[in-house]
């Protein structure tokens, strides 16, 4: 039985602005959290952050052998480059001023890359990796948000590298098999807890492919000391580490117009990472889900940059603004206290001294107010 007074069968129902505003809510945290997921804070590949472990666990055919190191299938290989094959790897990008630069150089020489790229990075600027692929150089995984994989989960670890799977696939249609671990090097430097990573990397089908010469070039000490670095001992083969964003990469740039024909002058090959050890392209087609999730993520990414930056315009001119009603208000105030002091000092009318009646109201005020 209903309660007298109340309509039956009637609850309260949440008023349409209620609900719009709830949606935009969701919408605005939404589009923030997704701007700030792509927008990590990386740190170099030299800035290692754990210790070195033990090297026990780590085959003595591992440290003595190639660069990359294949643990698929259950059994690990190491693979390396033949003498004056040299393959040009790039870490850290894509990135909007330095990568065009790079591939820029590197057309002009008719020679490949590797690019090991951020999915992070990857999903604001698509367009970069299509670029690398139709360049003709190959893309790797360099994970989304540049983490150390010795210290993160396994869970972790497969988000970082399936969500730069996906930015793959939805700007170029392909994935890769092939990933630089971030904070690597040489083989000679792993340890148990890079090789464990190895092994799981292997285990989902993935082939890690670390450095024979490091050029140096995060060091920034200048061209000269990036081009004696990048250069190849006793016509020794391998993959060159060098970087296409997380900085000022101009001396890369000037350093590759020197190094590249320095290097062909010597009888230098310069190939890909997969084509340099004889592994298939590493660039392979993906799926359909994979392509239309990827294209998804990287729209989804797009959009979020854009609000975003509208908002930060929009919160640019607010505030200016703001500014703007303060200074006008101080303005109006000065006026209006100097107004008030020469009211003061010369009142319009002499000054009232007979008595008044004042009428208050006390029914229909608002009648009778008016």
């Amino acid at each position: 039985m209903s309660r007298p007074g109340r309509k039956p069968g009637r609850g309260r129902v949440p008023k349409p602005k209620w609900v719009l505003l709830a949606v935009a809510v969701a919408m605005m945290g939404s589009i923030l959290a997704l701007n700030g997921w792509v927008n990590p804070k990386v740190s170099a590949d030299a800035e290692r952050q754990a210790p070195r472990a033990p090297v026990d666990k780590v085959p003595v055919s591992v440290l003595d052998g190639g660069s990359v190191v294949d643990a698929t299938h259950g059994q690990v290989h190491s693979i390396g480059y033949p003498s004056k094959t040299v393959a040009l790897t790039f870490d850290d990008g894509p990135d909007p001023q330095w990568t065009p630069q790079i591939l820029d150089v590197l057309q002009r020489y008719e020679v490949p890359g590797t690019f090991f790229v951020l999915g992070s990075l990857g999903a604001q600027h698509p367009d970069l990796l299509r670029e690398i692929v139709d360049s003709g150089s190959e893309i790797g995984i360099h994970t989304f948000t540049h983490p150390d994989l010795t210290t993160v989960s396994q869970d972790r670890l497969a988000r970082e590298i399936d969500q730069t799977q996906l930015v793959i696939a939805g700007a170029t249609g392909q994935v890769s098999y092939l990933v630089r671990p971030p904070y690597s090097s040489e083989v000679l430097a792993l340890d148990n807890n890079q090789y464990s990573v190895v092994r799981e990397l292997g285990d989902r089908g993935l082939v890690a492919a670390f450095t024979d010469i490091d050029s140096r070039d995060w060091e920034r000490k200048g061209v000269d000391s990036i081009v004696a670095a990048a250069t190849p001992a006793n016509g020794a083969g391998g993959a060159i580490l060098m970087h296409d964003a997380g900085g000022d990469r101009s001396e890369t740039v000037a350093a590759l117009e020197r190094l590249i024909p320095e290097l062909k002058a010597q009888g230098y090959t310069f190939t890909t990472v997969s084509k340099g050890v004889g592994l298939p392209p590493a660039d392979q087609v993906a799926s359909t889900s994979d392509r239309n999730l990827g294209l998804g993520l990287v729209t989804g990414v797009s959009v979020a940059t854009w609000f975003v930056r509208v908002f930060e315009i929009a919160l640019l001119v607010l505030g200016l603004l703001v500014i703007a009603r303060l200074v006008l208000v101080l303005v109006v105030a000065v006026v209006h206290r100097r107004r008030a002091r020469r009211a003061e000092a010369h009142p319009p009318m002499a000054p009232v001294t007979e008595p008044v009646s004042v009428i208050i109201p006390a029914y229909n005020e608002k009648e009778c107010i008016a």
